[in-house]
């Protein structure tokens, strides 16, 4: 069984996530906080299989906070869960 943060870094499809804060690091991608934020939920839940309550286990989560994080995604136009 993986840990959680094994479940997150690994075995995902997911390559590197941004490039150095300084910006040196071509050809990389580089994401803000929130697409960061959004693309780890993403993953918690394709991990989980869609279970809320185990992805928000993964993300160190209570389950009402994730809920409150989709809600946010969801009224912004841009809903993770359906």
């Amino acid at each position: 069984m993986r840990s959680p943060g094994q479940a997150l870094r690994g075995g995902m499809g997911g390559g590197p996530v941004s490039g150095s804060a300084g910006g040196g690091s071509e050809g990389l991608p580089t994401l803000n906080i929130k697409e960061l934020e959004r693309l780890t939920i993403e993953r918690a839940l394709e991990s989980s299989g869609g279970n809320k309550t185990h992805a928000a286990k993964l993300l160190g989560l209570s389950r009402r906070g994730l809920l409150k994080k989709l809600e946010r995604y969801r009224d912004d136009g841009a809903p993770l869960d359906e």
